[in-house]
């Protein structure tokens, strides 16, 4: 049944024979009592507010189940477990939580294959574990000792008559029979010898070609917050890769990027800059960069995908194979924005035009002018409403005109309907739409910063429907 998953694992981490011993110890833990199964492993995964990614991993589904990296998985399962199966397999914790983090989804997905999780031990685990036991070698019988050997009889033992024979010397007579047996048995020599043939020195055949991989680079984005593998060739382009994802999106990444010396170059990597800063405000998305393969995959809007996918042609061109096969959801119809948002984003507007004539905005002036503004999203997702969108072109040309030295933070806040967690992700995700679409709009990034706070900070009671609509709001404050 995992097979393939084992020679996949070994020819991706370098780890040989080692990775089915990998596998058997991951599923025995998995399966043990104590553990609760699999729904016992799903259920940890929810409690770390992974359950969105976790779900992906289930068979039935459409997309590719999305990946999570060695820090995610040693968070949700302990890295007392992780040493566990280090020490059974005699291998270091850092193959090995790589090797996990890559496993664990495909043994899901082939556990689940119409999105039911089994309860208890399935048969095929069950199966699998007693082969990968297999039975003891039985000892080797030792082969019977042999008796020893006494030492051979001389063939011809002379006699005292041999030695001392009296009378006729007979053995005169042998002297020429001796002499014409050797004539007959020694070749005579040839009128000329052939001449020899001519040898040709053995062709050395050349090492085979050492195997080489892929540079890769994989990002998830989970309610705002993005969470990253990579693979890359050496030390070098491992920090040039970690500050290029440092800087693109800051604090909302997190994950970790493997070295090994047979990777090739990565081609993509100088331009990261130009399209990572995208990802912030695409929650639901997973992009993965493969050599010259680029996929983005995930569940998307239509018109997130379409424009993701026009930047990375732009920037990459043609000697990338640039593809989607992301699933489109269906973005809600957005409504006509009520009165009371176009009169709050009416004297907005005039009141940063207030601010631009006199110049040298300070901080504190700039973002009372920012609060004054109404800007919506569509019901449930991080994507701005186009009736928001004049506000922000203004709050664009406001914050351009700022003082020196002033910086301003981007906090989203939403009601107290729906779980906690899932509010902070979504907060957290509209706070960094609007910081990208500011900064697409010609502001300087290093002013920005973006922070969601979920339903922790209302501004009015979550019990009447209009209290709730004052807590969904984006606020802008003062950063230090």
């Amino acid at each position: 049944m995992f097979d393939l998953l084992i020679k996949e694992v070994a020819a991706k981490f370098g780890l040989g024979d080692k990775a089915g011993s990998i596998l058997s110890s991951l599923l025995s833990l998995m399966f043990q009592k104590q553990s609760g199964g699999l729904g016992g492993v799903m259920d940890l995964f929810k409690q770390k507010g992974l359950a969105s990614i976790a779900a992906t991993w289930l068979g039935g589904g459409k997309g590719l189940p999305l990946g999570i990296n060695p820090t995610q998985l040693e968070n949700v399962i302990g890295g007392s477990l992780v040493q566990e199966i280090a020490s059974k397999t005699g291998l270091g914790s850092g193959p090995i939580g790589g090797a996990l983090a890559f496993m664990l989804p495909k043994i899901v997905r082939a556990l689940t294959p119409d999105g039911v999780v089994p309860t208890g031990v399935p048969a095929a685990i069950s199966q699998y574990l007693a082969s990968a036991a297999g039975a003891a070698p039985a000892a080797a019988t030792p082969a019977p000792a042999r008796p020893p050997v006494s030492p051979a009889a001389p063939a011809y033992a002379p006699t005292p008559a041999a030695v001392e024979s009296k009378g006729f010397p007979w053995w005169w007579i042998l002297i020429p029979l001796v002499l014409l047996l050797g004539w007959c048995v020694v070749p005579k020599p040839a009128d000329a010898p052939p001449p020899a043939a001519e040898t040709t020195p053995p062709v050395t055949a050349a090492p085979a070609p050492v195997a080489q991989l892929n540079s890769k680079l994989e990002l998830n984005n989970d309610g705002g917050k993005i969470y990253y593998t990579g693979t890359v060739a050496d030390e070098a382009a491992k920090i040039s890769l970690s500050d290029a994802i440092k800087a693109a999106l800051g604090d909302a990444a997190t994950g970790d990027i493997r070295v090994d010396g047979t990777a090739r170059s990565a081609n993509w990597l100088a331009a990261l800059g130009q399209f990572l800063p995208e990802l912030k405000s695409l929650s639901g998305s997973k992009l993965t960069l493969d050599g010259d393969d680029i996929t983005l995959d995930g569940a998307l809007a239509q018109g997130d995908i379409d424009g993701l996918m026009r930047k990375l042609k732009s920037v990459l061109g043609d000697k990338f194979n640039i593809k989607s096969v992301a699933q489109v959801i269906e973005a809600a119809a957005t409504p006509a924005a009520p009165m009371d948002d176009i009169a709050k984003n009416a004297a907005a507007a005039a009141k940063m035009d207030e601010l631009k004539t006199a110049g040298n905005i300070s901080g504190t002036d700039l973002v009372n002018a920012l609060n004054l503004a109404a800007i919506t999203f569509a019901t449930g997702s991080a994507t701005i409403s186009p009736n928001s969108m004049d506000i922000l072109n203004k709050a664009a040309d406001t914050l351009k005109a700022a003082a020196d030295g002033a910086k301003v933070e981007i906090g989203g806040h939403t009601d107290n309907v729906g779980d906690p967690a899932s509010n902070t992700r979504l907060s957290e995700a509209r706070a960094n739409s609007v910081m990208v679409t500011l900064v697409k709009l010609g502001v300087n990034a290093a002013i920005l910063t973006a922070k969601g706070y979920g339903d922790t900070k209302p501004v009015d009671s979550n019990d009447t429907p209009e209290g709730k609509a004052k807590n969904r709001r984006m606020a802008f404050s003062v950063a230090p």
